[in-house]
């Protein structure tokens, strides 16, 4: 039977992955549900439009500042909790 991550990097590499793709479709799903573009989300928070789509989908690593930022501006808050 074949593991499903070789290694141990491989798998902190999904895991990662899978991290960005999750926080990148709650920023979606709050920006839609606010009826908002991805360019006007960008301008309000000082981007480009296209920096807006690569976080959506979970191809752009972000700050803790810039991820505040875009929460203030959908109305939401960032909670950070370590287990």
């Amino acid at each position: 039977m074949q593991k499903r991550y070789p290694t141990l990097k491989a798998r902190k590499k999904a895991d990662d992955r899978f991290r960005l793709l999750s926080l990148g479709y709650d920023i979606y799903k709050a920006r839609t549900k606010k009826k908002m573009t991805q360019r006007e989300l960008a301008e309000k928070a000082g981007t480009k439009q296209s920096v807006i789509a690569r976080i959506e989908a979970g191809k752009e690593n972000m700050s803790i500042s810039r991820l505040e930022n875009l929460a203030e501006i959908l109305g939401r808050k960032v909670e950070v909790i370590f287990t």
